[in-house]
């Protein structure tokens, strides 16, 4: 079967960003570039293609501007907005030059967010090409929505490969019943408010004693525990808000065109190594020019952080094992 992978690109350039910002060392080039996060995402890449092997690949990104979320409900994600730290605007030229290297073709679509596009993405081709399994690359639980027989989750950096079994395992119901759960439960991440004190145990049990939703905000008269009950009868709207925010819509792209024109080409590796040497990237390009680099040091900054421009795999895997 055809392997095709969806990348949340935005969420492989935060967990980048944060492994950085948790590293022991701060990474730089000699001349001060900060390159910590793009040289993590770099190795998330790397560790993608090189232990997946994908044949066909998107790199999912967010438009520009609001969506159509934030209509529906004013605060959403409102406590991830403002500016972004300059050191990551200054690293994210250099994402788009790596897709580009690597030959990932890009998309994304006005109003909606990356994940909507890749609900769209991944119904296309589950729908349109039987003989294909599709490969969801993100940290995103709300993405275990999409999950069936042939759609699956992986997240690299967790070595983790989640088919509706799995999803069942982690959320506590299977993938056609996790919007109905993560709606009751709400997502501090991302301000959806849910339904205030049931939690993530009351949620599950909700859902596994009516089915869904909708059928447990019409009989909470059965519900046993007193708290859960209220919350439910008390916060109805602000339930069926949540579930429409956390939605992930699977209409918002019209898409010509043959799968095969997805199908990845080899890297390229000339263009590839210059990148590595632009950023000094020594341990990307070779062992044999990683001692030198590691010698690199400006002067030590007041909190004692290490600066250099590269790390060693031990230095690096830690850094990485800390987001998860």
């Amino acid at each position: 079967m055809s392997k095709v992978f969806l990348l949340d690109t935005n969420s492989f350039i935060y967990r980048a960003y944060h492994a950085a910002a948790r590293s022991p060392v701060s990474m730089t080039t000699k001349k001060g570039f900060p390159t910590g996060m793009i040289y993590f995402f770099t190795r998330m890449i790397k560790k993608l293609v090189d232990e997946h092997k994908p044949e066909y690949l998107y790199a999912v990104i967010d438009a520009p501007g609001s969506t159509f979320r934030e209509r529906l409900y004013a605060p959403y994600k409102a406590n991830r907005k403002g500016e972004k730290p300059g050191d990551l605007l200054r690293q994210l030229p250099y994402v788009e030059r790596l897709l580009k290297l690597y030959h990932f073709p890009q998309i994304e679509a006005p109003d909606v967010e990356a994940d909507d596009v890749i609900g769209t993405l991944a119904k296309k081709f589950y729908e349109n090409y039987p003989d294909s399994q599709i490969f969801i690359v993100t940290g995103d639980k709300d993405m275990f929505q999409l999950v069936n027989d042939r759609t699956f989750i992986v997240n690299p950096m967790k070595d983790l490969l989640a088919d509706a079994v799995k999803v069942e395992e982690i959320v506590g119901v299977p993938p056609a019943q996790v919007l109905d759960v993560m709606a009751l439960r709400g997502d501090t991440v991302d301000n959806v408010p849910g339904a205030p004190g049931v939690g993530k145990k009351g949620s599950v049990d909700i859902i596994r004693q009516f089915g869904t939703l909708e059928a447990a905000l019409d009989g909470t008269d059965q519900i046993k525990r007193k708290q859960y009950r209220e919350s439910l009868q008390n916060n109805r709207a602000q339930i069926e808000l949540s579930k429409k925010l956390i939605t992930i819509k699977t209409d918002v792209l019209n898409i010509d065109g043959d799968l095969a024109d997805l199908r990845l080409s080899e890297p390229d590796r000339t263009g590839l190594d210059a990148l590595y040497s632009e950023l000094e990237f020594a341990s990307l390009r070779g062992k044999e020019q990683l001692n030198a680099v590691l010698d690199f040091a400006e002067i030590v900054p007041p909190d004692h952080i290490e600066v250099r421009s590269t790390l060693t795999e031990e230095e690096a895997n830690t850094a990485l094992d800390s987001i998860l």
